[in-house]
């Protein structure tokens, strides 16, 4: 039985020296008391294993520590994203990494009404940034627009970070600062307390909207997501204490700091939920989770926090709380998971959405690496979860693991390369830039100097292959997977003077050239091809780090794509910078119904605000039969799917 270590100072003992009269031999002198350290306990790190809920004591035990523990031992982390629905619609939706998970983005369309949030514009006449809202344009018969409403936030100072479109319900996720990755914030190194806001809004009437309902969260944002009524909200609340001196190793200091985080009530320490102004805990400490293998000295203080709000019955909201290290999020529409880096490992923790308790955990070989969306590397599918992990030493090497859930466990059925697949997933010095899963196949695309595209065959999730590869110039760093066996892969293009000569020697590093959009024919997992091609010269898609700026509609033959562009060009006499961005939307036409074709319909380009620059990863577009939205800056433009089509707007 684990007990809590109890500390005391030491009291000096007064030695009195005995009288003799008229001796002269001196009284010996108390020897000082020897320094009483202050404790040392374990710096915050992922702990492997189960999670459990031991009860007030232990978890106050555990966050004090984590809160003491990153003074003592202070450490700065550094930071080391859909599957293909055979739906149909007449409109373009947000694109997501899984069916049925909807994702937050800048807009929302349902067919009439267009939801844009505000970008936010510094003039040089203001002194505070305008305060956050949303626009509400209607569609007319011409498919023009008209603003028929703002929906405001009352945080002026609130970033918005995404929205979602359910029936008659228009929720926006805000927050004081930008979304950041949860490797960005792990620790105590946050530059000050934080929270995270839901504005839900009613819709029915989107000219008339109302607001339903404030919910107020401490923390910082990490995700979110929504099935069906359920918006989950995952947060990470890092408990402030003033006068925590960060870093010292003095000692005085140092128990100055045990002392002061002793004192704290844990009440005090655990995240805030308020809900239209009256705040309440969002936890007990008693019901959080923490790992079952935490010793006396363990500790962490990164309090994570999964709240699901009912957008039906926002009165209906739920909490889980989890007391552990955390760096990333992946959701499925069963499952929620958690992962953290173990030094080469990755550790996992399985949320159950059915009965919204935790479920298992698990550990895997090698991390999760370095690309712009990690979680696209996992994915669950008949109940098995299957995730890509990357060992990086004085070798790269990458695996599959294959994983199942018995009882509080994820249990690792099977692994690629093996002994009977001992085939290597890229060559050596290739890391990986992309993962796809769609159903029981998995692809992945590997990059040094040459693009290998590997198809793997995941319909025995015991016995994991390789079906396939091909090797082709530049690199994709997201995947779309297409009905019909067609993938299409936006990347990179690299100059072919840096790819390697007649005797296999590289010629210089690889530079990037521009945009290249693929389509590959996977019909024959055996022998992937590359049935089309399209390079944008000196420029990139934010599509690359951010698949929700891709707009997708299905058509009778294929599909029609939509990405902003941003290419750099040399200004010279039209402007005084040295380099000027060219903004655009490029359309695509992709016929997958015999051999495949990929064909630019057109590269849409509006006039750009002399005055301000708009960062082109915020571009969205929505494409509703033959007619089109391209969003920039704060503008809305309009168009058809015609190479000629009239632009009309800004809106």
């Amino acid at each position: 039985m684990k007990t809590t270590v109890t500390l005391s100072l030491l009291s000096t003992a007064c030695v009195l020296a005995a009288c003799g009269g008229g001796s002269d031999v001196s009284a010996p002198k108390p020897t000082p008391p020897a320094v009483q350290l202050a404790p040392e306990v374990n710096p915050p790190a992922p702990i492997s294993g189960a999670l459990v809920q031991p009860g007030l004591s232990t978890v106050s035990r555990f966050i004090k520590n984590g809160l003491y523990g990153a003074g003592q031992n202070p450490v700065i982390y550094q930071t080391a994203i859909p599957e293909a629905s055979d739906s149909r619609s007449a409109f373009s939706t947000t694109t997501t990494q899984e069916g049925g998970v909807d994702e937050a983005d800048r807009m929302e369309y349902d067919g009439n009404y267009l939801y844009v949030a505000e970008y936010p514009v510094w003039t040089p006449d203001q002194t505070e940034p305008q305060p956050p809202y949303i626009r509400v344009l209607k569609r007319q018969d011409d498919f023009s627009l008209n603003e028929v409403n703002r929906l405001t936030l009352d945080e002026a100072d609130s970033n918005i970070n995404g929205i979602y479109q359910h029936t008659d319900r228009v929720a926006v996720v805000a927050s004081g600062y930008p979304m950041m990755m949860l490797a960005d914030i792990r620790g105590p190194f946050v530059p000050s307390e934080n929270k995270v806001d839901l504005t839900l809004f009613n819709t029915a009437d989107p000219e008339q909207a109302t607001k339903l309902t404030d919910v107020e969260i401490d923390g910082w944002l990490l995700s979110s997501r929504r099935i069906g009524d359920d918006l989950y909200l995952v947060t990470s609340h890092y408990p402030q204490v003033a006068g925590l001196e960060i870093g010292s190793s003095d000692n005085d200091t140092r128990w100055r700091n045990y002392n002061l985080v002793q004192a704290q009530a844990m009440a005090d320490l655990m995240p805030k939920i308020s809900i239209n102004g009256q705040s309440q805990p969002l936890h007990n400490a008693e019901d959080c989770f923490i790992p079952k293998e935490a010793e006396e000295k363990d500790g962490s203080a990164q309090i994570i926090s999964i709240t699901k709000v009912n957008l039906a019955a926002p009165s209906d909201i739920q909490s889980l709380c989890m007391v552990q290290e955390a760096e990333q999020m992946y959701m499925s529409i069963d499952s929620l998971y958690l992962t953290a880096t173990l030094k080469e490992s990755t550790q996992l923790h399985k949320i159950s959405l059915s009965n919204f308790t935790y479920a298992a955990s698990g550990e895997v070989d090698g991390t999760l690496g370095w690309q712009a969306n990690p979680y696209l590397r996992l994915s669950e599918f008949d109940g098995n979860l299957r995730i890509m992990t990357s060992h990086y030493g004085e070798s790269i090497s990458h695996h599959l693991s294959v994983l199942t859930q018995q009882g509080q466990e994820l249990v690792q059925i099977s692994r690629l390369p093996n002994e009977q697949q001992p085939e290597a997933i890229g060559k050596p010095g290739e890391d990986i830039y992309a993962v796809r899963y769609m159903g029981n196949k998995g692809y992945v695309v590997t990059f040094e100097r040459i693009d290998p595209l590997y198809v793997l065959d995941l319909s025995d999730p015991t016995q994991p292959s390789i079906a396939g590869s091909l090797e082709i110039p530049g690199f994709s760093s997201y995947l779309h997977p297409l009905e019909n066996g067609y993938l299409l892969g936006i990347g990179q293009e690299v100059s072919i003077e840096s790819l390697p000569d007649g005797n296999g020697i590289p010629v210089d590093n690889p530079v990037r050239s521009g945009v290249k959009v693929s389509l590959f024919d996977v019909r024959d997992p055996a022998n992937p091809k590359e049935v089309g091609t399209l390079v944008k010269g000196d420029g990139y898609t934010p599509v690359e780090y951010d698949y929700k700026a891709l707009t997708v509609l299905q058509t009778d033959n294929g599909y029609r794509f939509a990405m902003p562009l941003e290419q750099w060009q040399s200004c010279e006499e039209v402007c005084t910078a040295v380099w000027q961005p060219r903004n655009s939307l490029l359309m695509l036409d992709v016929d997958t119904t015999a051999d495949g074709s990929l064909t630019e319909l057109r590269q849409l380009e509006v006039k750009q605000d002399e005055e301000y620059y708009f960062f082109g990863g915020n571009d969205r577009s929505v494409i509703h039969g033959d007619h089109l939205y391209y969003i920039h800056g704060n503008s809305v433009w309009h168009s058809q799917w015609q190479a000629d089509a009239e632009i009309t707007g800004p809106y």
